[in-house]
């Protein structure tokens, strides 16, 4: 999403608008994924439903620089390379008018890429050999950023990277925590979140800073993907099933009231069914809020692509629904426990599904329902939950912040 909003910003430099409900874009953008195989075939779907209108179609992205031929010969299609798309853009856009872009209404959460690239190496993973080496945005363009946007009325950013942990000032070497510090310094009411972080980057400063700062949401998305040592290490992970239980439940002592969801992925050739119920326990024990399990996929020319699929489909959409169900169940929990308390909450629009009610997030990521106006939209307010589902917590608006 963070490159997407990066395109849009090109597209409004050039006084360009989007395309409304009766009006036919002349460009339209899609931004593709090459993460698994479903990214890469969801990409290719995409563009074929932007094919059925008339106009230019761009195709950029991590899907671009994976698999080019899957997209090109195809007419009013142009296939860019994501570092070539502003120049490219450049090129184009005094000769159009209007153009098709997602419509967010008024965003309230907004990402901020801060870094990119990724030099892990994790064995299934492709994004290493589409991104790069790391690579940081300065502190001062960061803030910037956010200063402008908290201007504009933005209540939460998300700050994200492709190895977020990594992040290191390219002018003095100052780390992630420094630049969290900066960002509140310089900006008065916005809600600062982290996206995905691995467990060897929550450090001890990190989480002090997390206990002390009000505004920086207590809430971390740590990937553990496996349960089993045996296929961690497969995985090239670096970290046992029992160093990341230590890890996870000190992130807990040290902020009781935290909110820790996860990745994990079924299907791995080496993963047997002992190491699938090896993940599904861990899991349990661990308690976290929401889980996002995803089947692997081989992708060339990572080092696990040379194992193998050995795992059948049935069997990766099998254990993908059991993990789901087990995440279903720890939400469940996570959001009954909150049942009584008063929480801060976004509240981002009005549900899409339930007439009079808005749609928002507590700074520990719970989603909430609440009965309220569009003229609640973009505001935080303070809310008691009054009951609890899987997938969501309802409550009551009590004061605006």
């Amino acid at each position: 999403m963070a490159d997407s909003l990066q395109a849009a910003r090109i597209l409004n430099s050039y006084g360009l608008s989007e395309a409304g409900p009766s009006c036919e874009p002349s460009l339209t953008i899609v931004n593709t994924c090459a993460v698994t195989a479903e990214a890469v075939r969801k990409s290719k779907k995409a563009v074929n439903k932007c094919l059925s209108e008339n106009g230019k179609v761009i195709v950029t992205g991590c899907a671009v620089k994976y698999r080019p031929e899957i997209f090109r010969g195809k007419p009013n299609v142009e296939v860019v390379i994501s570092g070539d798309l502003p120049e490219f853009l450049s090129s184009i856009l005094p000769k159009l008018g209007s153009v098709h872009l997602p419509s967010n209404g008024m965003m309230v959460r907004v990402p901020v890429k801060v870094q990119d690239g990724c030099a892990r190496y994790c064995t299934y993973c492709i994004v290493p050999y589409l991104r790069g080496k790391p690579r940081s945005l300065p502190v001062s363009e960061v803030v910037d950023t956010v200063l402008n946007l908290e201007k504009n009325g933005v209540g939460e950013v998300i700050l994200c990277g492709i190895d977020l942990g990594s992040y290191r000032n390219p002018e003095n070497g100052v780390s992630l925590c420094g630049l969290i510090r900066e960002v509140l310094r310089k900006t008065s009411f916005t809600r600062i979140r982290l996206s995905s972080i691995e467990l060897s980057d929550v450090t001890g400063e990190l989480l002090q800073l997390m206990d002390s700062e009000e505004r920086l949401a207590r809430h971390l998305h740590i990937p553990l993907q496996s349960g089993d040592e045996r296929v961690l290490s497969d995985m090239g992970r670096k970290y046992t099933p029992e160093e990341f239980e230590e890890g996870i439940n000190k992130v807990k002592e040290e902020i009781p009231d935290i909110s820790l969801t996860t990745d994990v992925m079924v299907g791995f050739p080496t993963e047997t069914e002992k190491a699938h119920q090896k993940t599904k326990e861990l899991l349990t024990r661990l308690g976290f809020s929401r889980v996002h399990a995803f089947r692997y996929s081989p992708r060339p020319p990572t080092l696990a692509f040379a194992l193998g699929d050995r795992v059948s489909s049935e069997t990766k959409k099998r254990r993908a629904l059991e993990l789901r169900e087990v995440g279903q169940i720890l939400s469940t929990r996570f959001n009954e426990k909150m049942v009584g308390r008063i929480i801060q909450v976004l509240i981002e629009e009005e549900d899409k599904e339930r007439t009079g009610y808005l749609f928002g997030r507590a700074g520990n990521y719970a989603r909430v329902l609440m009965p309220g106006g569009p003229q609640f939209v973009g505001m935080m307010v303070n809310a008691r939950v009054e009951f609890a589902t899987t997938d969501y917590v309802v409550a009551s608006i009590l004061s605006r912040e």
